[in-house]
């Protein structure tokens, strides 16, 4: 994955965020990291930038790093972790201090 080429046009990012959406909740801050190149997929909005370029690698790198997460355990103690900040939510589901789930999510500019 992480000598796949980049895609500058829009169709060639629809097609690389298509893939790596299947896996975003094993990957933590996807949403802020993926917003920039979600951004470019709005109408009349297409024009790579260097913001983009770092993204897209970023998304490549932690699709091959997954984290391992663990399988639940419905008689144990669940945690969820929260955060947010003006560009962006997150959460972790943990169990015993081991990530099972993330979920995270770019805020519009609407909604910041």
């Amino acid at each position: 994955m992480t000598s796949w080429p980049i895609h500058t046009v829009v169709k060639g990012l629809r097609g690389f965020l298509g893939i790596i959406r299947y896996y975003r909740r094993f990957v933590q801050g996807y949403g802020n990291i993926a917003k920039p190149l979600t951004a470019l997929l709005q109408k009349d909005k297409f024009c790579w930038t260097k913001e983009a370029t770092s993204a897209c690698q970023a998304l490549k790198i932690n699709m091959v790093d997954l984290p391992l997460l663990a399988v639940s355990n419905f008689t144990k103690v669940f945690v969820v972790e929260t955060d947010a900040s003006s560009k962006g939510l997150g959460a972790v589901l943990r169990q015993e201090g081991k990530p099972l789930a993330f979920w995270s999510q770019g805020l519009s500019l609407r909604a910041q």
